[in-house]
């Protein structure tokens, strides 16, 4: 257990110690944190189920998200922030979305594409021991499957929302009249 001092910062979490850091005391991280609180997870995930599919992906998905009660909110928000601080929250948004990008595409390669690839290759070399082996454990197979579908779509709704947390921020600087 490492304990917090004036000369040194926590390094390791023990049981009764925040998960998370605090919010750095600059105005870039204290804006961002502001604009993150919101959009959480819940309601990316409700929007998508509760509003039309259509105004969501299609090509005017973008003037959705503007006209929507968080995104007025998030722009009156931005609208009080200087260009500078504003180009810094892009710049951490850019990061983060490529980053969870990353995950996304990682998850996917790791947890579905290897996997199935080894799985097709036994099934080619010893098709019978497949069979056999598929049938003996046909239920751990179906949880390994809902646990591994589970991941992928939690890796891609988190990539879906920092794209959207991105395109708001871009909207914002695009409306100043400055290029994106």
């Amino acid at each position: 257990m490492v304990r917090k001092t004036a000369e040194t910062a926590p390094i390791f979490y023990a049981p009764g110690m925040s998960r998370w850091a605090p919010v750095p005391d600059q105005p870039l991280w204290q804006h961002t944190d502001r604009l993150q609180r919101l959009f959480p997870t819940w309601w990316f995930l409700l929007s998508g189920f509760f509003s039309a599919w259509r105004a969501r992906s299609g090509f005017n998905s973008l003037r959705r998200l503007r006209m929507s009660k968080r995104g007025q909110r998030a722009l009156t928000l931005l609208d009080q922030i200087e260009t500078p601080v504003l180009d810094g929250m892009i710049a951490l948004a850019k990061a983060n979305a490529e980053r969870q990008g990353y995950f996304a595409r990682t998850i996917l390669f790791a947890y579905v594409s290897i996997p199935f690839s080894i799985g097709a290759l036994v099934a080619q070399l010893a098709p019978l021991a497949t069979q056999q082996a598929l049938l003996a454990y046909a239920p751990s197979w179906g949880g390994a499957l809902a646990g591994v579908g589970t991941a992928v779509v939690v890796r891609l709704i988190l990539d879906g929302q920092a794209r959207q947390f991105l395109a708001i921020l871009e909207m914002a600087r695009i409306e100043r009249g400055a290029p994106a």
